[in-house]
């Protein structure tokens, strides 16, 4: 029905009533019924379809809010201090004068991730502190022990850059960490290169090794997480 045919239906809605009837009760009745209940009904429709998706969005966001707490409450897993001689109070974080190498990479998917640590502990190498340069001066470094990459070039074999990466907030240390990474041997023969880790966790260090590989932590790994 038109417009125009509405409009007629009013009307002679409202002329065949008596006098004693007011028309105004029939015809805001007829009004809502026929044009303004019809009109309505969609938008109310949709109020509601809106309506149930921002609250389902509320919800959805509560719980995307608690992993995301979860994952901002998580901290790496920071090594212990030295057990036979002190070492200086290091800065948290990735500073301008460098960082512990453990502090600096992640592990690849599928790495193993806890042999790898473990290794790389017993090598003396986990903890070692990673300067922006790759020298250290005593000045800067105090008696820290510095991981240097050295003159020597990259490894065209498999290296530990295979299995590790600089993390991603490594900053200006990133490029540091990759050099290092490229020179350090992995895989099984660890009597190939002088620097070398194996899959299975032995590894050689210079004139040390090559060594059984440690025990393993399962809770201790290289994985990549939030630091501070």
């Amino acid at each position: 029905m038109n417009l125009a045919e509405t409009a007629e239906s009013w009307a002679s809605l409202v002329a065949g009533l008596s006098e004693k009837v007011s028309p105004s009760p029939v015809l805001a009745m007829a009004i809502s019924r026929e044009h303004l209940i019809p009109v309505r009904r969609p938008h109310e429709k949709r109020q509601a379809e809106l309506g149930k998706a921002l609250s389902d969005n509320v919800e959805d966001r509560k719980k995307l809010q608690v992993q995301l707490d979860q994952v901002e409450a998580e901290r790496d897993p920071v090594p212990g201090d030295p057990e036979f001689w002190e070492r200086r109070h290091r800065p948290e974080g990735v500073t301008a004068e460098g960082a512990p190498f453990w502090r600096l990479v992640e592990a690849l998917d599928d790495a193993p991730a806890a042999r790898l640590e473990a290794a790389l502990d017993a090598a003396g190498l986990l903890q070692a502190w990673v300067t922006p340069d790759g020298v250290y001066l005593a000045s800067r470094d105090g008696d820290e022990t510095v991981w240097a990459p050295g003159a020597g070039e990259a490894l065209a074999a498999a290296s530990l850059r295979d299995v590790l990466r600089p993390a991603d907030d490594a900053g200006e240390l990133a490029a540091a960490v990759d050099r290092l990474l490229t020179r350090v041997a992995y895989g099984a023969d660890v009597s190939a290169h002088p620097v070398t880790v194996s899959p299975d966790g032995r590894w050689r260090h210079g004139g040390r090794g090559p060594h059984p590989p440690r025990r393993a932590d399962p809770e201790a790994d290289l994985r990549p997480v939030r630091r501070p």
